[in-house]
């Protein structure tokens, strides 16, 4: 991974990935749906090359964020990264927060999560009740076992592999260069390439209803297969990506912006979410 790169998106671009092991298996076997949610409205290719402009104050800003090796509330950055896939992918595309739909649905624990968006700007407004931490994606992918979609190059082999998925995460996040932003309360997180976490296996979340799902294809339980997996198996799902664990904020107003572009063998991609929050005593 390049010094420079922070990359960009709360969800993977549904295209070919280009491996970065020189042993792997060429990465155009996979299938599209192997890889969780388009960035359907992703930029053209100058678009994506330009970096987040910032006029936050410049400096460390590691204090409000959890330290990477810490286990916030019980759980490692890994553990959080896949609820926060589990959170994301099981609420309906109609109401989906990745889909500016209302951010506090299904929110429980300690913990709140926040969405990004599939490409360009957003902005929201969210409440979120006093003493929660505060745990979101700057980038990230997940790979999900596939196979309902073998084919003559994507194998069942491949299609059922843990650890194709591991090594296709990987190489999404390794394979490009690009910028990011954090900012909270107008100061700007300086490094957050040490923030990069990939997670265990888990299980995907989806509903079971397919015109439900954010993602239609691949997802969900196993469905019918050549390859012998039971149908209404767990389907396996890896993510990795550069994430943010805040410490609670106090009671008031705050707004936390991130924002990034990337280039790679995919293509370009930029997005640029800023969240006007109520800590509500």
């Amino acid at each position: 991974m390049k010094t420079n790169i922070a990359f960009a998106s709360l969800i993977a671009a549904l295209a070919p990935l280009a491996s970065a092991c020189a042993d792997a298996t060429p990465i155009d076997v996979v299938p599209a749906e192997a890889m969780a949610l388009s960035a359907l409205s992703a930029p053209s290719s100058a678009e994506g090359a330009k970096a987040p402009e910032t006029h936050a104050k410049k400096g460390p800003g590691h204090n409000l964020l959890f330290p990477r090796q810490a286990h916030p509330f019980g759980a490692s950055y890994e553990d959080w990264a896949a609820a926060w896939w589990q959170w994301a992918l099981s609420i309906p595309v109609d109401e989906n927060p990745m889909l500016d739909g209302p951010c506090e649905l299904h929110q429980s624990g300690n913990v709140f999560f926040l969405a990004g968006t599939m490409g360009g700007t957003a902005t929201r407004n969210c409440t979120i009740p006093v003493g929660k931490g505060i745990f979101f994606p700057i980038v990230n992918v997940v790979y999900r076992s596939c196979p309902e979609y073998v084919n003559g190059s994507y194998t069942c082999e491949l299609a059922t592999s843990d650890d194709k998925l591991h090594e296709w995460a990987s190489s999404y996040i390794e394979s490009g260069e690009g910028t990011m932003l954090l900012e909270i309360d107008g100061v700007s997180v300086a490094n957050l390439d040490p923030y990069r976490a990939h997670s265990e296996v888990f299980a995907d979340a989806s509903p079971l209803n397919v015109e439900d799902r954010v993602a239609p294809a691949c997802s969900g339980p196993i469905e019918a297969n050549s390859c012998g997996v039971p149908v209404g198996s767990p389907r396996s799902s890896v993510a990795d990506g550069y994430w943010a664990m805040l410490h609670p904020l106090p009671p008031g107003q705050h707004e936390i912006r991130f924002a990034a572009s990337i280039d790679n063998n995919v293509g370009s991609f930029s997005l640029d979410v800023t969240y006007h929050i109520v800590v509500a005593p």
